[in-house]
């Protein structure tokens, strides 16, 4: 969804119907719907350079510490022509 600003002030929000249903709001939803492919390539594109970039590195886990959970947030890069 897109925040737009309304004329009076009000903030409301502008919703792509031709993207809503690309879109997928969690992991499972995009390996089960039509773009599936896509959103693999993107994840393991997405994992490959964070672990190329040394972002994070994988380590036993100390008994007294607490994980943190993550999420992943799917979107779709728009292509602007050039003008």
């Amino acid at each position: 969804m897109l925040k737009n600003a309304h004329p009076q002030g009000k903030v409301g929000r502008v919703v792509d119907r031709r993207k809503e249903k690309m879109i997928p709001n969690t992991v499972k939803e995009a390996m089960s719907g039509r773009f599936a492919t896509m959103w693999k390539v993107a994840i393991r594109t997405e994992l490959e350079n964070v672990k190329a970039q040394n972002t994070w590195a994988v380590v036993k886990r100390p008994r007294d510490v607490n994980v943190i959970g993550c999420k992943c947030f799917f979107f779709c890069a728009e292509k602007r022509s050039k003008r």
